[in-house]
């Protein structure tokens, strides 16, 4: 599967909550992205996710509200993904649980089981998930994927 169609599919899924919240999505891809063994509808899903969670980390965000997605091999024969948001960014005692289940920062409005279940999904593909943040510059989301032999 070809990973920078899986994101630009994910990105055409969440057209409308994108709309809505007035957030642009950039997508920056590497060259010769080689095709990957993966379940693409798990996959796809986790990178909605993360662009979910980023949508709602901007909601009191002034405008321009973006994500930014950027696709690129590594050297030692993996793929990564890094979508970043330029959102309120995450505490840092937030930062330690963020992927423990029913961990959430959206209240009432969370169940705190997405990020847990992504890195399971990434996990389950032999990849890494983990996030670096900074309060009041947003987030970014990483993970990898190994490139099929």
């Amino acid at each position: 599967h070809s990973l920078p169609a899986l994101v630009h599919d994910a990105e055409f899924l969440m057209k409308d909550v994108l709309h809505k919240h007035k957030v642009d999505v950039q997508v920056q891809c590497g060259y010769a992205i080689p095709e990957l063994y993966m379940d693409a509808i798990q996959i796809e899903q986790v990178v909605m996710n993360i662009m979910q969670n980023a949508v709602d980390a901007m909601r009191q965000q002034t405008y321009p509200r973006y994500i930014h997605i950027s696709i690129r091999q590594l050297m030692d024969g993996l793929m990564q993904v890094a979508i970043s948001d330029n959102g309120t960014g995450i505490e840092p005692d937030l930062m330690e649980r963020i992927f423990h289940p029913f961990v959430t920062t959206k209240g009432e409005n969370g169940m705190g089981i997405g990020l847990s279940l992504c890195r399971s999904l990434i996990e389950a593909h032999g990849g890494t998930l983990w996030v670096e943040s900074e309060l009041g510059k947003g987030a970014t989301f990483y993970f990898t994927l190994p490139v099929a032999d």
